[in-house]
């Protein structure tokens, strides 16, 4: 409870308050404002959070400071922590690498046997120098997921038409509290995302222990027949060591690192096999499924005859898949109770444009309105016994193109890249997994509208 109490008491200094005028203004009784602006009684809702920043007269940010030491308060630290880690991945992730890029200087072989770098860009070109030396070997990369620049060194290198294969091993201190190592883990997978868009065979492992302590004060690596560079924590100072029984060493190492590593387990799909993929995570499923989406899903809602409409002029196969995937996840969502949510907004577009959200950026077919409406009426008869929920909004800041099915074993998150193709993500980290998880189960009521509502808005559409 002080954590709303103590963000009130900094954004209402120097402010002339009169708490019996503004518990009249809020319409509460004025000892229990007391109780909440004192931190001993939590806030009843965020409806009142809102009014008490609206007779504060508070600006943007100590209004949303505000509002966000609410719900703290409400579900406490740790928790709200967690799903804003969700919330800040959805924001930052499409911000992209920026636009600093790379080009060869030299060859390693040009370079003495023993060279020390003592600056980060000087650091960063010595590895993409090293990505021309590589060829078809794997690079191996013992480095914090934070290593600067990794992501802008591994796309300058595509953009020159280079293939990479990298093998990359990190740690994640266990000795965090749960939710910092969960938001670590989080933290992990955005650095990553660049690479996994891109088109290097990226294959990442990760161990709970501190990479620091290896080899002090080099502990971390880059490694290839061409080299070793040795790569200090500060990742300013490094070492470019030519010694194939030196290299030779650590390769033994990394080797051995990678027998006790777990794998990442994120997985990259280009946008024409989505359907295969989320197909196969359907029928591997034995387990309730949560997944969001803007548009609502309504592929178990279909028939052969509305699948055949949609996807006339394609491909026979693509029919043949969205038949199957169509009657697996039918199966799969009267065999396991799930929550299938989308907006409001997405399904007056649908009734509206008539696309269906998984395949319009695959085909230009739409639904007639007879169909639409046909669609949106066993939307309102399997409301419940599928598991839709709708939203009042978008929430969280997902983009509107973002899809989510999780389980607590496996999942996808379909993202796109900067130049707008959608990427398919499968995730079995099972952290990673569980923030996922958590966040979309627990949206706050107030932005869910109750199957009542729900349904009638549906039937509104159709009148």
């Amino acid at each position: 409870m002080k954590e709303f109490a103590e963000v009130y008491e900094e954004v209402s200094q120097g402010k002339s308050v009169r708490v019996y005028e503004m518990a009249d203004f809020c319409q509460i009784a004025l000892q229990s404002l007391y109780q909440i602006l004192n931190g001993k009684r939590k806030p009843t809702s965020r409806d009142l959070v809102l009014r008490i920043a609206e007779y504060l007269q508070l600006r943007p940010k100590e209004r949303e400071k505000l509002v966000n030491s609410y719900f703290m308060t409400i579900i406490g630290k740790d928790v709200y922590i967690r799903r804003k880690s969700v919330t800040n991945f959805f924001d930052s992730y499409k911000e992209g690498i920026g636009d600093l890029r790379f080009f060869r200087t030299s060859t390693i072989e040009e370079l003495p046997n023993l060279m020390t770098i003592s600056n980060t860009l000087d650091l960063a070109q010595l590895v993409y120098n090293m990505f021309f030396e590589t060829k078809k070997e794997v690079l191996c990369m013992y480095l914090p997921s934070t290593f600067p620049i990794l992501a802008n060194l591994v796309r300058s290198y595509e953009k020159e038409g280079g293939q990479l294969h990298i093998e990359h091993i990190f740690g994640i201190n266990r000795q965090k509290q749960d939710t910092e190592l969960e938001n670590s883990t989080l933290r992990t997978l955005q650095n990553l995302i660049p690479i996994y868009m891109g088109t290097t065979d990226f294959k990442s492992y990760y161990f709970y222990e501190d990479m620091d302590s290896f080899m002090y004060p080099f502990p971390y690596y880059i490694l290839s027949h061409a080299g070793l560079i040795q790569i200090a924590s500060d990742f300013k100072n490094a070492i470019l060591i030519k010694d194939e029984k030196i290299q030779s060493l650590y390769y033994a190492h990394f080797n051995a690192q990678r027998k006790y590593s777990t794998p990442f387990n994120v997985e990259l799909t280009k946008s024409n096999q989505i359907m295969k993929n989320s197909l196969y995570y359907w029928q591997n499923n034995q387990e309730s499924v949560v997944s969001y989406r803007y548009y609502p899903f309504l592929y178990p809602l279909l028939d052969e005859e509305l699948l055949k409409e949609t996807t006339m002029g394609m491909d026979p196969d693509f029919l043949a898949e969205s038949i199957e995937y169509m009657d697996c996840v039918r199966a799969k969502l009267e065999a396991y109770p799930s929550k299938l949510l989308f907006t409001f907004e997405g399904i007056q577009k649908f009734m509206k444009f008539g696309y269906l959200g998984e395949i319009d950026s695959m085909t230009e077919n739409t639904f007639n309105l007879r169909d639409r409406k046909e669609i949106i009426g066993r939307l309102i008869d399997k409301y419940d016994e599928y598991g839709y929920m709708m939203l009042k909004g978008m929430f969280g800041g997902i983009d509107p193109l973002i899809q989510l099915m999780v389980t607590p074993s496996r999942g996808y998150v379909q993202i796109f890249n900067e130049h707008k193709q959608s990427v398919f993500l499968g995730i079995r980290n099972e952290k990673v997994l569980f923030l996922f998880k958590d966040y979309l189960e627990n949206i706050p009521e107030n932005l869910v509208y109750t199957p009542q509502e729900a349904k009638q808005l549906l039937k509104r559409l159709l009148e």
